[in-house]
């Protein structure tokens, strides 16, 4: 069984809907993020994060696994629970160096509305 965390979904839905608006096709990175997904629960060979140069300090504190994808990247943990169904949970993503994450989105937020805010109370 394969869970996605909501983060990791959203930066993949992100793609589909990108790929639509713009080329007005499903992308092929969609495409190759849900196959990828779908071997991660079979595949034997798993990439742990300490072998990866680029990855980050916490995924490999951490002991996590990589997968790329053209330029994402995303950790998951992997474990073969007592009944012997193996269980993968896709943890994060990464896009250009950084870990793609919503509440990074909504601090951003906060923070371009409180410039915003300070402006037009000192510029005014």
């Amino acid at each position: 069984m394969v869970i996605v965390s909501d983060d990791v979904r959203n930066v993949v839905n992100r793609i589909f809907l990108i790929g639509i608006a713009y080329k007005g096709r499903i992308p092929n990175m969609y495409g190759q993020i849900i196959s990828a997904f779908e071997k991660l629960e079979s595949s034997v060979a798993n990439v742990n994060a300490s072998s990866v140069n680029s990855a980050p300090f916490a995924w490999r504190r951490d002991k996590m696994l990589v997968l790329r994808v053209g330029s994402l990247m995303f950790s998951y943990t992997k474990t073969i629970q007592q009944n012997g169904e193996t269980l993968v949970i896709v943890h994060e993503a990464m896009e250009n160096g950084r870990i793609v994450t919503e509440q990074e989105k909504k601090i951003k937020a906060i923070i371009r509305e409180t410039i915003k805010q300070y402006l037009k109370q000192n510029l005014i």
